[in-house]
Order: structure tokens, then sequence, then C-alpha cells
């Protein structure tokens, strides 16, 4: 078998910095995460032992809740001798240990949990093929939080893009370790989750969302999270109109051009094309009926060359610079960049033309990001990212798999709020396709919101920055389920 196993833990830098002439102030928009900032008194200890934890979401004679769904609100309070089932069956799910200072959401990391009063499970992450960074810094992700957990990982077993190998070996791989996270291409999923149900091992996918291509997507194979790449669009596009209002309030409206880079045989980076577009033509339909909002879509352009992407300048210039070049009517430029290699590319593009302090580029879809380059530089037109940090991505699939291997839940029991109306299952159940946190990080809150996510997830890879009064609560990984989970479309 040629699997390459890799233990190592690389630092992982989530995040990068961002340098400009401006701060800027973080705008809140109806679907970006709350704040659930604590404002008074002192950070509090993080202790993870029963007679140590402080509860840091109570204040005195007030209650915070920490999960809402639709119709009912779920007390997240408790004491050891209250500890309520986290389940929603009782036959099959065993309940929480009760040594716990609060009952936190099934599926998430519990700081104020000792994991160590459980067993020490074997946990593998399977990769159908490692040749992009991205797998890497899950692997790392993964390796973190399972220190946490009491959890004994193995590592990242790599198949170099051979996929029966894969397929053949995920059996024996169930059957040596507690559980598994696996990424695979989507005609492999229904394959995968016939071996791992004959296994009985515990398992989740990790990047690909574990649907049934054959019925459109609409048949969940198991429990999962995925973007709503649509929506997300739509939020950077909107909030690049904001960041606009905030920088330029004196500019005529009829002097700022908006870019979307689409690479249109990617479904994921279409569909945020898409939802920029929309969202544009319903709250700034002038861009588009006085011909000033373009889209570049870099699989065209690099159909036409016979090349494959590269986000390198000369491309960039060839595809960004060429819209620029022509329209030197329009002197401020908002665009909207999708990856950090398209951000990087345009904002040299930008510069170069000259445009560098009238335009602001906005990416979501960030693996890495030069960090000394953002820190140092106060005048690169790329100024906003909206992300999530690995490590908090990562914890919903091993968090969910520890829930599963500890009894506290089952595939059909786990996140029942985020159960779709409109997807079907197995057996008159479906399973919940849960949306992850998105934050924006601009320059007026990097450091904060670099700090919150070191403290969140008990890395350091920000020592640099004060802890001030930030807790692990100061921001939220709760998302709000979309109304549209509720609302059954007929076909």
């Amino acid at each position: 078998m040629k699997r390459l196993i890799s233990l190592t833990l690389t630092i992982l830098i989530l995040y990068a910095t961002i340098g400009c002439g401006e701060v800027l102030e973080q705008a809140t928009t109806e679907s970006e995460v709350e704040d659930h900032a604590i404002t008074t008194g002192d950070v509090q200890d993080q202790a993870t032992t029963e007679s140590e934890a402080q509860d840091q979401a109570i204040t005195t004679g007030e209650v915070q809740d920490q999960i809402t769904t639709t119709g009912e609100v779920e007390d997240q309070t408790t004491t050891t001798s209250e500890v309520e089932d986290q389940a929603t069956t009782t036959s099959e799910v065993q309940d929480q240990p009760t040594n716990t200072i609060r009952q936190h959401e099934t599926g998430m990391y519990n700081p104020d949990y000792d994991y160590s009063a459980l067993p020490r499970y074997k946990v593998a992450y399977i990769v159908l093929n490692n040749t992009h960074n991205l797998y890497t810094s899950y692997g790392t992700a993964y390796e973190h939080w399972a220190s946490l957990m009491n959890v004994e990982y193995q590592g990242l077993i790599d198949f170099a893009g051979d996929g029966d190998e894969l397929l053949g070996e995920l059996s024996a791989l169930a059957h040596e370790n507690d559980g598994l996270i696996i990424d695979a291409g989507e005609n492999m999923l229904p394959r995968i989750k016939e071996i791992m149900d004959v296994a009985g091992t515990p398992w989740m996918s990790n990047a690909m969302a574990p649907r049934d291509s054959k019925t459109g997507g609409t048949t969940v194979l198991h429990p999962g999270f995925n973007y709503d790449h649509y929506t997300r669009g739509g939020e950077v596009a909107a909030k690049l109109l904001e960041y606009r209002d905030k920088l330029w309030p004196d500019v005529p409206d009829t002097e700022f051009g908006f870019i979307t880079t689409d690479y249109s045989i990617s479904p994921l980076h279409h569909q945020r094309a898409l939802g920029a577009g929309y969202k544009i033509e319903e709250i700034a339909p002038h861009f588009m009926n006085e011909n000033r909002y373009f889209v570049v879509d870099l699989s065209v352009v690099y159909e036409q060359w016979g090349q494959k992407p590269h986000f390198d300048n000369v491309d960039s210039y060839a595809i960004h610079g060429e819209v620029i070049e022509v329209n030197p009517q329009i002197r401020y430029w908002l665009v909207f960049a999708q990856t950090d290699d398209m951000a990087l590319s345009a904002a040299d593009v930008l510069d170069y033309m000259g445009y560098a302090e009238t335009s602001f580029i906005a990416s979501s879809g960030t693996s890495k990001v030069p960090h000394e380059q953002w820190e140092n530089s106060s005048d690169s037109a790329w100024k906003a990212v909206y992300d999530i940090p690995m490590a908090i991505y990562a914890e919903l699939a091993i968090g969910a798999l520890h829930a599963f291997m500890a009894g506290w839940a089952t595939p059909e029991t786990i996140w029942p709020e985020w159960v779709n109306v409109n997807d079907s299952g197995g057996e008159g159940h479906t399973y919940a396709s849960r949306i992850p946190p998105m934050y924006w990080i601009d320059c007026d809150n990097y450091r904060e919101v670099l700090k919150w996510f070191d403290i969140y997830a008990g890395t350091d890879y920000f020592p640099e920055y004060p802890i001030g009064d930030l807790t692990r609560y100061s921001y939220s990984t709760v998302v709000e389920v979309p109304d549209y989970y509720s609302e059954r479309i007929e076909y």
C-alpha cells in the first residue's frame, strides 16, 4: 500500500494581518455571526477541571442561552447534578458524563469537560490525494483538537489519488481505528458509506458534503457541513459596498466599478460568483444598468489560452488589467477576488496601474495568506478576508466524530436543527447538513479576531497580540439556521 503517514505538527498561519492606511470598523450585516463578547470583569480562567472551571458566559442573576433553534431555546447552563441528555433519542445514545461545569453543544469541544475520563480513541485522517497544503493544514488542525480531546491521532494517510486503493484499504483502516475522518471525491462517498456501515466504525467527511450526486445532491448520506456558496458570494458583494460607503462616502457612485472573479468550471467558485452578481443586482442594480459590473471568468480565459490556471501577475494583468484599462472613467474599483491567489494578483495589478489607494479587494476562500506582506504593507488594495480559520472549521468534524465514539450522539441525532426539510435520507429520516461560521477580518479588527481564534481553539499562532478582555465566548461559532431549511420546495 502506497500511503504516506504524517504526524508532524506544523504551525499554520491561519490568517494574515491587514495593513492599511485607514482604520475600518467592522460592520454587522444580517447574515453575520452575532458578537457574544463579555464586557465585564477580567478574563476568566480556562481551567478544565471541575474544581477550577468558571462559567464564562454567566453573570450574576443572568443566564445566556448559547444555542437558538426555530421555535425553542435550549438552556445551556447546568450543574453537575442537572446534566440533561444531549441526544434526541434514549435507546441508542448514552448521556454525556456529568463531570462538566456547563453543558456545551453536542459535537463541539467542551473546555470544561475532563476528556481523560473517557477511553483514548484512535482516529486517522484519510485523504484521497494530498496534493495541496490545504489537506496538510486540516491534518494539523485535527492533531491539535485530538490532543485536547484525549484522542490518539494516527496521522494523515494519503492514497496519492488512487481511489481504488483507498476503497480497498478502507475496511481494514476502519477496524484499526475507533473513528475516521475522510476526504475523498463526491462520487466515492456512496461506496464509502457502505463500507463504513458494514465496519460499524464512526466516521465524518471533511471538505466534501456527503451527498449522493446521482439524486442531484438532495439525498444526504451522512451528517456533514459545508457552505452555501451562493449566499457566501452575495455576502461578500454586499460587504464590499459597505466598505465603499465607509471609506469613500463623498465619491460619486458613478466613479466606482465592480469586478467579480469567476472560475466557472469549479462549482463552488461559480456559485459564489453567481451569488455576488445576484446581490449586486438586488441592492445596487445601477452597477449593471450602467455597465460598471464586470465578471472575469478565469476558466474561459485559460481555455482560450490553452493553459491551466496559475494566478501570476502576467495572467492577472491580462484578465483584470484589460477590464480596468478599457474603462478609464472608473477611478475606484471594488474587487471580489475569491481566493488568496486571485487577491494577490489583482492587488499587484491595481498597484501597477495606479489604483492601489482607490481600490478595495475582498477574498473568501483562503488557504494561505502572506502574513508578513499584510503586516508590513499599508497600501495594498487587498484589505479584507471573509473566511474561517482551519482550526474552527476542523472542530466540526472531529467534534461530531468524538460524540459518535463516546455515545453522546448518532449520525441520525446530531445537530437536528440543521436538517433541511428538502433533503432526503434513509428509512424516513435524513441527516444534518450544517453551515460553518464565517468571520470578517479587516484593518480595524484583525488583532482582536486573530487573537480570539487562538483563545477559542487553544492555539498560540498570534502570541504578539494582547488578550485584553477577550474570552473564548467573545465571538460565536453558532450560525443561525437559514429560513429555507424549514421551507419545503415543491418541484
